[in-house]
């Protein structure tokens, strides 16, 4: 261990790092899997003087999920004995909710495995096995900082999708029953195609007309009336997903 950090030594074992991206934030500077390997692997060989035993990786991962429900993170526990330590390189690859980190915290302070992040207090303290107040309470405000940020951005990606799908902009994904793509310039556009927009309101008003008869599940019945009544003929489970789809969700979905 490097004798430059604190003169009580660091009883340790096994050393692992934990990386992790989801979908919405793998484009983002400093959060690639290669930059976290990287930064992960400088911070133990400053710390320990070797390289970790191994990687623990989440890609595509949401941070607000629990640490025993990850693929990988459920794999690391699994691994983990006493004194092991487990490297990330910012909290927020570790959690993105306040109450997923407060568990790894007590599951692996109760285990003794000692977790650092590079962006706490610079790596050099361990988050789970600490018993200073001042780093348990930095802990938190970063914590908090990283459930804010993540709120933030998901709040930010939804509103600036509802204004493209206002717009009537394809915004990926199927295309909707009762929907073609049309290239204006740069962009595609939902146009409705008048035949299917016949057949999803007919869709609406029968389900009107049925939940007040009791019947919970007409498809059959309906995709049946639609193949005489507009020659259409659509199976059972897409009469139900077009019954089921909200009005405002057609042109995104």
């Amino acid at each position: 261990m490097n004798q430059s950090l604190d003169p009580t030594a660091l009883v340790y074992e096994s050393i692992y790092g934990y990386c992790r991206v989801s979908s919405m934030e793998q484009a983002n500077h400093g959060t690639s899997l290669a930059e976290q390997k990287k930064i992960i692997t400088k911070m133990s060989m400053y710390l320990f003087d070797r390289e970790p035993d191994g990687f623990y990786i989440d890609d595509g991962i949401s941070g607000t999920i629990d640490f025993d429900d990850r693929p990988q993170g459920k794999a690391l526990k699994n691994v983990l004995e006493p004194n092991d330590v487990v490297l990330c390189s910012k909290l927020d690859r570790l959690i993105r909710r306040i109450s997923v980190l407060c568990k790894i915290r007590d599951d692996f302070n109760e285990c003794n495995i000692h977790l650092f992040a590079h962006d706490i207090l610079g790596g050099a303290e361990s988050i789970s096995t600490s018993k200073s107040p001042s780093a348990k309470m930095f802990v938190n405000i970063m914590a908090t900082f990283a459930e804010w940020d993540r709120d933030s951005t998901a709040a930010k990606l939804h509103t600036g999708k509802m204004r493209v799908a206002r717009e009537g902009r394809y915004i990926g994904g199927g295309v909707p029953y009762g929907y073609q793509l049309e290239k204006r310039g740069r962009h595609q556009y939902l146009v409705e195609v008048p035949e299917e927009q016949e057949v999803i309101q007919y869709v609406d008003t029968s389900m009107i007309r049925h939940e007040k008869m009791g019947r919970k599940a007409p498809w059959r019945k309906m995709a049946k009336q639609i193949k005489s009544l507009y020659n259409q003929d659509l199976p059972f489970w897409k009469v139900e997903r077009i019954a089921k789809r909200k009005v405002k969700e057609r042109a995104t979905v």
